[in-house]
């Protein structure tokens, strides 16, 4: 009698076990942050440069031609800001890339995120998705400054 009970409770727990595991692919205790910085511009123009960096952590300029593409992850406290600084001839910008509260790439608990900033000739485009393939459309978020 009491095999019988423990094998009545052991499926329907086996069951929401697998579950559990199944969708533990999903989410994470320590969420990882992807950015991606992607050169659109002219191909014929200058090189641009591109230097990040948190408080504790210099990623170093970083130089893209046309269609070069710069990616960096982190593993991110409650406080991480990253934030950019850009330079294409005589055109800059610097803002926050990744920060909490960040209005375009911020903290998403329990998931890992890939963030898409887009330099074009015009400014800068952003994009959030888990690959290139599934990505919303690019919107304009930042001119460039001369």
């Amino acid at each position: 009698m009491i095999h019988y009970k423990c094998t009545k409770m052991t499926f329907p727990l086996l069951i929401v076990f697998l579950v559990l595991i199944h969708t533990a692919n999903s989410f994470t205790f320590n969420p990882k942050y992807t950015l991606h910085i992607i050169s659109n511009l002219p191909t014929n123009s200058s090189i641009s440069k591109v230097h990040c960096r948190s408080g504790d952590n210099d990623l170093e300029i970083r130089t893209l031609k046309s269609d070069d593409q710069f990616d960096f992850s982190s593993h991110t406290q409650g406080n991480t800001l990253f934030s950019c600084s850009f330079s294409w001839g005589l055109k800059i910008n610097s803002f926050d890339v990744f920060s909490k509260g960040n209005k375009y790439c911020s903290i998403v608990y329990f998931k890992n995120e890939h963030c898409y900033y887009l330099m074009g000739d015009d400014g800068f485009y952003f994009a959030k998705g888990n690959s290139m393939s599934q990505l919303s459309d690019f919107k304009f978020i930042a001119p460039w400054y001369d």
